[in-house]
């Protein structure tokens, strides 16, 4: 018998979130039992309860939850005197329950959302629909292996109301014998086809299977069964093979983990190799006449390579508004912290000549982006504002199309240029639109901002512009530029 448990779901009428399952491997007969909790006491329940309906096996198996571990669910089989096995570790396809999950989840899933939310009022008609129809691996259904016949179902009570057959009259001892000699004659056909079923698809199995086997003391890499998030690593390791337990399974000690082994199945394994080191001439560290020559070549173009914007005047942006009706925003609330850091900011940007004091009569508010392993940056919430604005179409170069010309060069140099969009000035009408508002003034951008609707579009045709004739060894996207050879 394989048994497992299901949840948590919704919580139903009786107050249960959890359905403990079982199902008798010979005959496929499934059974499910809910209760509140997984807890010990609540699976040796509802595990009586099951037996009471399909006895007692000999054999149980289920995976390494707490829930079949526990001191009392082990002394709990050791007294009835079950053998327990496990399913491999991360490794469900060992337990057929799974399969049977899948299926009575998504039967439970139709009838709640036709005749209601309660799980377990539609707990019984699923069981009764799976354990009637024929199975694939035995040709019978569950039922017909146990009782030696079919149940009835509403499809069998349709059938008779129309049809109507005559009963035929027959002792009790002729029914027996014909019970006796029809289940035996089913019990021969279910294990002739579930024989046939098992090489079919064994044989369907193997035609893409690969041998796989690992020595003890080989290095591996682990399947990482769960992750913080989509981008986390794959896999872990490397591990290292203490011993073989079997075909599939493996102890594997874990690097940075002394007395920390754990067992895992071959389908989480693979070899780990080293990655090839290969000298280059561009690793390690500058010579002192490298360093030297690199601070004269600094010194000779000290105004290009300056963190302070420059004030070029190649191009002026400017939007037009759909509609000319005033768009004013009140300012956001910020905390005594994060008025110091504005005003910081603020002060800073009134140095560099990128935005003046003024008064206008549209302003959006400005707030305070902080990420962790960033400084604190101000933006500003034009979204009231972009809503309203015109939008102006320039196409954006293809990244794909990009990347296909960087990476075939040998050399690649990428200058992420610093506040690009502050060497752009802003028209008269655009600096009255982009004005915004803090809690303690009103100012007005001379430089183009962040946050404008066409602001990407925009910096994009300038840089097309600037690296016109650049475009053999130069490609830009957006504020980055690749140099390539």
């Amino acid at each position: 018998m394989n048994i497992d448990a299901v949840g948590p779901l919704p919580t139903s009428s009786k107050g249960n979130r959890y359905f403990l399952t079982a199902i008798c491997m010979s005959s496929r007969y499934p059974d499910a039992i809910p209760v509140a909790d997984i807890s010990s006491v609540s699976v040796t329940d509802a595990l009586l309860e099951i037996f009471s309906k399909m006895g007692f096996p000999r054999e149980i198996q289920s995976d390494l939850g707490s829930s079949f571990t526990s001191l009392l669910t082990t002394e709990f089989f050791d007294r009835f005197g079950f053998k327990v096995k496990h399913s491999s570790v991360h490794h469900p396809q060992s337990n057929p329950v799974e399969r049977f999950h899948r299926t009575i989840k998504r039967m439970l899933k139709v009838l709640c959302l036709e005749s209601g939310q309660d799980w377990e009022k539609n707990l019984p008609a699923t069981l009764l629909a799976l354990r009637t129809i024929t199975h694939d691996s035995t040709g019978f259904s569950p039922a017909e292996l146990v009782h030696g016949k079919n149940l009835r179902t509403p499809e069998v009570l349709l059938y008779e109301h129309w049809v109507r057959p005559q009963e035929e009259d027959s002792t009790v001892t002729e029914y027996i014998f014909d019970l006796i000699n029809r289940m035996r004659h089913c019990q021969e056909l279910a294990v002739t086809t579930m024989t046939e079923t098992r090489d079919k698809r064994k044989n369907w199995y193997d035609k893409n299977a690969v041998k796989r086997e690992f020595r003890v003391g080989e290095l591996v890499l682990v399947l990482a069964t769960s992750k913080p998030n989509k981008m986390a690593v794959q896999w872990t390791g490397p591990g290292v093979i203490e011993s073989k337990l079997s075909e599939t399974n493996y102890i594997v000690r874990m690097e940075g983990k002394k007395d920390k082994t754990q067992i895992y199945h071959i389908n989480l394994l693979k070899p780990y190799h080293h990655r090839l080191e290969r000298d280059s001439a561009l690793e390690g560290r500058l010579s002192p006449t490298e360093i030297e020559s690199l601070k004269q070549l600094l010194g000779r173009h000290k105004k290009i390579f300056s963190n302070d914007p420059e004030k070029p005047h190649l191009v002026e942006h400017d939007f037009e508004l759909i509609s000319d009706k005033p768009i004013r925003s009140k300012p956001y609330r910020t905390s005594q912290r994060q008025n110091e850091i504005l005003k910081g900011e603020i002060k800073r940007m009134l140095g560099l000549n990128i935005i003046e004091i003024g008064q206008s009569d549209y302003a959006s508010p400005i707030i305070l982006v902080e990420s962790t392993g960033k400084d604190p940056r101000p933006c500003i919430d034009y979204r009231l504002l972009n809503a309203n604005v015109r939008t102006q179409f320039s196409p954006l170069p293809n990244i794909e199309e990009r990347v296909e010309r960087v990476a075939a060069a040998k050399y690649i140099t990428v200058i992420d240029l610093d506040t690009g969009y502050w060497q752009i000035h802003l028209s008269e009408r655009a600096r009255r639109y982009s004005a915004f508002v803090t809690s303690f003034g009103t100012y007005i951008p001379l430089r183009m901002p962040f946050g404008l609707l066409n602001a990407p579009y925009f910096f994009s045709k300038l840089m097309a512009q600037v690296l016109e004739n650049c475009d053999t060894f130069a490609v830009p996207y957006l504020d980055d530029i690749a140099i390539y050879s």
